[in-house]
């Protein structure tokens, strides 16, 4: 029973981090509602680790060029 001081300031100490009160600090883990955009924050940005690609750019259709207008003389 020599580490039951210890033992009651583990409890203490996770006890005190668990329970919110007025008085404690910010919460380091985030909860599902400081997740949720508020006016006041702008939106998340995404993933810097998985960016997000451009669409591919196809080339342009080759199509043939259109029949020269027929030639009319002039009487």
């Amino acid at each position: 029973m020599r580490y039951t001081g210890l033992f009651h300031s583990w409890l203490l100490a996770i006890g005190y981090w668990l329970i919110p009160t007025p008085y404690s600090p910010a919460p380091l883990l985030p909860t599902p509602y400081s997740l949720l955009p508020t006016p006041h924050s702008p939106l998340p940005t995404p993933d810097s680790r998985f960016p997000i690609s451009p669409l591919p750019t196809l080339p342009p259709p080759s199509h043939p060029p259109p029949p020269p207008p027929p030639k009319t003389t002039s009487p």
